[in-house]
This record gives C-alpha cells, sequence and structure tokens, in this order.
C-alpha cells in the first residue's frame, strides 16, 4: 500500500477517508449527546462547526464534479504496518474533529491522515515516524493519530484553501495559499495530553509501566510526554501494550 501511494495514487485513498470522515459525522446530527432520555434532545452534530469541513466538501466531491486538485491541496496521508495478532478486532476507527485527523486500521495495515494541513501534519510528526522500525500495536497507531493532530493544531500558520472556477473552459481548481516557511508554534503538551486520555479510551486503565504506579502513568499521559510508541531514548517500542483479552 505505502508502494502503491508513492506511486501517484494517494488520491484515491484521500478522497475514500474523506468520505468515510464526512459521512461518520454528518451521522452524528442524528445521535443524541445523552443517552438518558430524561436530558435534552440534543445532537452531538449540534456542538460541530460545520464550516470548517467545507475544504473537505470540496476535496471529496472532486471525482464528481471533475475538480483538479493542486498537490498543495492534500492534507498528510500515512500507511504503516499494523498487527493484528492477539487483537480482539482487526477493524479499528478513530478520528479527531477538532484537528481534522482520522485512523482507519484494517487488518494488518493503518492508514492515519490529517485533512486540511497541507502536509503540514506529517512534516510536523516525521522525527517521530522515522523511528518507527516495525508493525504498530493498536494503541501505538492511535498515538501516531494524536501525533497529527497535536501537529496540525500547532501549525503557527494555517494553509488557507480556495475554489477557482474557470467559467470559460468550464473547469474547477482547488487551491491552497501556503504559509511560507512550514513553522510549529509554541507546543502545549497539555493539549497532547487531553488528546492522547481521549483516543486511548478505556485502555488508559490497563497500561502498565515498569518502575511506575497507575497514577504516575497517567500523569505523564496528562502531561503530554507519554509515549507508548517510543522509549526514553528515542527507540522504537517493539513489544508494545497488549489489552486484556477479556
Amino acid at each position: 500500500m505505502q508502494k502503491h501511494i508513492a506511486e501517484g495514487n494517494g488520491l484515491e485513498f484521500f478522497v475514500w477517508l474523506g468520505l468515510i470522515f464526512l459521512k461518520v459525522h454528518l451521522k452524528d446530527r442524528e445521535f443524541r449527546i445523552h443517552h438518558d432520555l430524561r436530558k435534552p434532545d440534543d445532537k452531538i452534530g449540534d456542538l460541530y462547526d460545520w464550516q470548517v469541513l467545507h475544504h473537505m466538501h470540496c476535496l471529496v466531491r472532486c471525482f464528481v464534479n471533475g475538480a483538479s486538485l493542486e498537490k498543495e491541496v492534500f492534507g498528510s496521508l500515512g500507511a504503516f504496518a499494523a498487527k493484528t495478532a492477539g487483537w480482539r478486532e482487526e477493524f479499528d476507527y478513530g478520528d479527531i474533529f477538532d484537528a481534522q485527523t482520522m485512523l482507519l486500521r484494517l487488518g494488518n495495515v493503518a492508514l492515519v491522515t490529517t485533512f486540511n494541513d497541507a502536509c503540514g501534519a506529517i512534516n510536523g510528526a516525521m522525527p517521530k515516524l522515522e523511528k518507527i522500525e516495525g508493525s504498530l500495536s493498536e494503541i501505538q497507531a492511535r498515538e501516531v493519530m494524536v501525533d497529527f493532530a497535536f501537529m496540525n493544531l500547532s501549525l503557527k500558520q494555517r494553509p488557507r484553501f480556495y475554489t477557482e472556477c474557470d467559467v470559460g473552459n468550464e473547469t474547477i481548481t482547488e487551491k491552497a495559499v501556503m504559509p511560507d516557511p512550514f513553522e510549529l508554534g509554541e507546543l502545549n503538551f497539555a493539549l497532547r495530553g487531553r488528546l492522547l486520555r481521549d483516543s486511548f479510551g478505556e485502555s488508559v486503565k490497563q497500561i502498565r509501566v515498569a518502575g511506575k504506579t497507575q497514577q504516575e502513568i497517567e500523569q505523564a499521559i496528562d502531561g503530554g510526554r507519554f509515549s507508548v510508541l517510543v522509549d526514553e531514548t528515542g527507540t522504537f517500542i517493539k513489544q508494545s501494550f497488549t489489552p486484556d483479552s477479556r
């Protein structure tokens, strides 16, 4: 899959993943925030700023309206080998709406993408991504998603996207105004901590680290510098956490 994308076929995956992300959140207009029926009938979709999805809608309809996309319009897209042995499910989906970042794990492949960053997220995360030397566990794949999202939310200047319509030639082109140069702002690791805790979910309670109490682990997670991807020396963790099989 990495080879397929590297050969210039990333648009197919990018649009496919974008459609999944968009439809998942459109469906949130029907789902209640509160399961307790005695509480107000507010929907999850009521919490969203739908304007931020306009750019994504322009991208995912390109095969329908024949729009062409300049290379700067593409977001970050990474394909990683994933472990399947010992996991309860061979499928995992996760996303971070505010950062327009998504994870899709299917069998032994994990796809992580950010849609509105013009590749800023993968550039920012690359120093850690380059240390990956094996297949990602389920929770490691979620940390990669978090790092994509964290880098996207930490961009000092964001790209601006627009649609150019040439009425005479009947063409539509999606374009971007890029910041120059690429630069991250001050990193808020408390933000990364919140993203980690939300993305790990109940798995947080099962994480064990030699020499650390559960309280110390959770404090490290909330501090934003905790990692199941690399150890304190920056070496890739090949034997990562596996969830309780119950």
